[in-house]
């Protein structure tokens, strides 16, 4: 609910995540996306630490053209 907002659980859940897919699961990469507009989901990826390189950003190929959501941006954090 949004009075949990701001208090820092979804950067601690998502670095549980990280955890998890590397000494777990044993994954060599994760990639993360979520829509340009969504500040609060960039937020948590750059707080844990996980990779934006432009030139993988996207338009997301099932939203329209006139899409606000279609501009998209990748993240992603390997192993190493």
């Amino acid at each position: 609910s949004e009075n949990h907002w701001g208090k820092g659980f979804a950067p601690e859940a998502a670095k549980e995540v990280l955890k998890a897919a590397f000494e777990r699961f044993n994954l060599d990469l994760v990639i993360s996306f979520t829509a340009k507009s969504n500040k609060n989901s960039i937020r948590v990826m750059d707080k844990i630490s996980l990779f934006n390189d432009i030139k993988d950003n996207f338009l997301h190929p099932k939203l329209s053209d006139s899409s606000p959501l279609k501009p998209h941006v990748l993240y992603k954090m390997s192993k190493k």
